[in-house]
């Protein structure tokens, strides 16, 4: 009988042992996936850093081409401005030798004018 009772407590804990070994299985495994999860998430981190790093890049590089674009358009407007400048100054030249043509036209005329009225 007390062997019986002993076999049979033995045979007891083997079960529970067993159970305990494949629970203890099933949570390594579960271990080394959230492991493998962590380390597929830190590669993907990786690999974002690394576009962002690229993307900064070439922003960086775009800036510096359309910050020359914009020097060179301001210097045009400048320049343009200068030869606006010139243009109005030669205009007002102009003007004004036409208002003095037109003057001494006006005193020819009036002298004929005054010619043909003796």
């Amino acid at each position: 009988g007390a062997l019986a009772i002993a076999e049979e407590q033995v045979s007891d804990i083997k079960a529970v042992l067993e159970q305990e070994r494949q629970a203890t299985k099933e949570a390594n495994e579960k271990l080394l996936e959230s492991h493998r999860d962590v380390q597929a998430a830190r590669d993907e981190l990786l690999q974002e850093r690394a576009l962002a790093g690229k993307g900064a890049e070439e922003l960086c590089s775009r800036e510096k081409v359309l910050k020359t674009q914009v020097a060179s358009l301001e210097e045009n407007i400048e320049a343009n401005g200068r030869e606006m400048m010139q243009m109005k100054g030669i205009n007002a030249e102009l003007e004004a030798r036409v208002l003095d043509l037109t003057n001494v036209l006006m005193m020819e005329q009036q002298k004929v004018a005054e010619g043909e009225g003796r």
